[in-house]
């Protein structure tokens, strides 16, 4: 089969390997469609601790089963398919209390060197990873399941945002822009805020009641009778003035959700701020019984992912792909690949 191999930093190199053979319990996955995903660029900048090459990336994905390994049950040849790419223990303390976005042996599908992905045309998966997509689904929102799943369960699980909350999302990248339709479809009233202009855009296109681009004098606009309940902090990186904004903004008695992955040794929730108004601050890690509850939303129309997608290539484009997610002068929010046949309002094809 075809893959696409990071080799280096920054190096990418299209290769044949064997063919997965699928073990017991397990299916062959003929990929259909596949994001990028922040964590691949952080490999490919040969930055992240666990994701080093060799390694395939790529771990949002969507396709078509083609061969069933011994002990799976059910004719699933043929079946449209999302595939849950986390790989738990199933033994531990989480585990066993249905937490398993908390295993702490947990590995990621395309994120380890044992563990190819789907930037290749099959991958091998255990078959009570794979989702069945309905007809509604295409299999570009079959690869959008994963990062929406994130965004559920920081939206659903963790902040339980209710219809007629107040919501404030920092950082409209797609976990923000998935955050932004979940709440919506909650009946929450949503604000959402970001450095990116364009990204801002595509927030007040799927509908967010309220946008600001975020500035030095974020925390002079806290206060007032509409602060929100609830605020998602969806940007993460290296720096610390979104806790610094949350913190500030989130109304007294309010919850504060921390759902960007940030550099070790950040700094910047305010203490004395989260005992005088009894904040809480909590944590999303993945997501758990997420999955299902995504493609059931976009099977009853309450979710149409799509219009986060910004560009749509080939499986050949992955290092463009890659180099686009890493310009930050040039606008894009979510790239999917191995999907050209789909036309997509508002997606280019077209990257500098």
């Amino acid at each position: 089969m075809r893959a696409i191999e990071l080799v280096g930093v920054k190096e990418l190199e299209e290769t044949i390997l064997p063919d997965p053979a699928p073990g017991p319990g397990q299916v062959v996955v003929r990929v259909e469609s596949v994001g990028i995903c922040g964590s691949d660029l952080s490999a490919y900048r040969g930055l992240h601790p666990r994701m080093v090459p060799p390694l395939v990336l790529g771990h949002e994905f969507a396709g078509e089963i083609v061969t069933t390994g011994p002990g799976v049950v059910g004719e699933l040849v043929g079946s449209r398919v999302a595939v849950d790419p986390l790989v738990t223990c199933g033994v531990c303390d989480a585990c066993a209390g249905g937490r398993r976005n908390i295993c702490h042996r947990y590995r990621v599908i395309g994120g380890r060197p044992g563990l190819p992905g789907a930037f290749a045309e099959l991958v091998a998966v255990d078959a009570d990873l794979t989702w069945a997509l309905p007809d509604e689904c295409s299999y570009v929102s079959g690869a959008l399941v994963q990062p929406l799943a994130v965004s559920h369960h920081a939206v659903m699980n963790r902040a339980q945002v209710v219809e007629g909350d107040a919501v404030l999302i920092i950082g409209a990248g797609p976990i923000g822009l998935g955050a932004l339709l979940i709440a919506l479809a909650q009946g929450a009233t949503v604000t959402v805020t970001d450095i990116d202009a364009y990204r801002l855009a595509v927030a007040e296109r799927l509908g967010a009641h309220q946008t600001f681009l975020a500035g030095p004098t974020d925390l002079n606009k806290a206060g007032g009778p509409t602060r929100p309940r609830i605020v998602l902090e969806c940007a993460g990186g290296r720096q610390s003035m979104t806790l610094a904004t949350a913190t500030a903004w989130c109304r007294p008695g309010g919850r504060i959700v921390i759902v960007g992955n940030f550099a070790d040794g950040v700094d910047g929730i305010d203490p004395v701020a989260m005992k005088a108004n009894e904040l809480e601050v909590l944590g999303s890690q993945a997501y758990v019984d997420s999955f299902g509850e995504v493609i059931e939303m976009v099977r009853s129309h309450r979710l149409d992912p799509i219009g986060i997608v910004s560009h749509v290539l080939g499986l050949d484009e992955a290092a463009a792909g890659l180099e686009l997610l890493d310009d930050p002068n040039t606008e894009k929010t979510k790239i999917v690949m191995g999907a050209q046949s789909y036309e997509l309002p508002g997606a280019s094809r077209s990257f500098p």
